[in-house]
């Protein structure tokens, strides 16, 4: 998993608080691509996990939403398993980044693999679904 580019949200109008954001090509956002390290840093909320959360407070229009912005449903499963919440679970647990050789270096490189694993699936997940709502397909679950 290197340093490629990540979707964010951006307002594509004035939001006030709690209104209840819509999803993807709609008339609330509009994405945008940074690295990821920016992402992390800023807290920047992921496009894939924009559906039905709420705004905490009023944000202006062209601003870049963040975590710190946003209500994030209860129990969600995308929320739990955001790849950069294990990865920094994971990390603090195994003492950051590998100095040296042993296990941390291996728990390290584990974590990198299960983190990468992780973020294709959440993104192949959240491409599938688009595609049927581009296309109107009634997947047969």
């Amino acid at each position: 998993m290197g340093p490629g580019p990540r979707g964010l949200r951006c307002c594509k109008r004035d939001l006030k608080a709690g209104e209840v954001l819509d999803d993807y090509g709609m008339y609330m956002t509009y994405g945008e691509a940074v690295n990821v390290h920016e992402m992390s840093e800023q807290r920047y909320l992921p496009e894939g996990l924009l559906r039905a959360v709420s705004s905490q407070r009023d944000i202006t229009k062209d601003a870049v939403l963040t975590y710190d912005d946003v209500d994030l449903p209860p129990n969600r499963l995308a929320d739990r398993l955001r790849p950069s919440n294990i990865g920094t679970s994971v990390m603090k647990l195994a003492g950051g980044a590998p100095r040296g050789s042993g296990l941390t270096a291996l728990i390290f490189l584990a974590t990198r693999t299960l983190v990468s694993l992780i973020r294709t699936i959440l993104d192949g997940t959240a491409f599938i679904k688009q595609f049927f709502i581009n296309h109107r397909v009634q997947p047969n679950v």
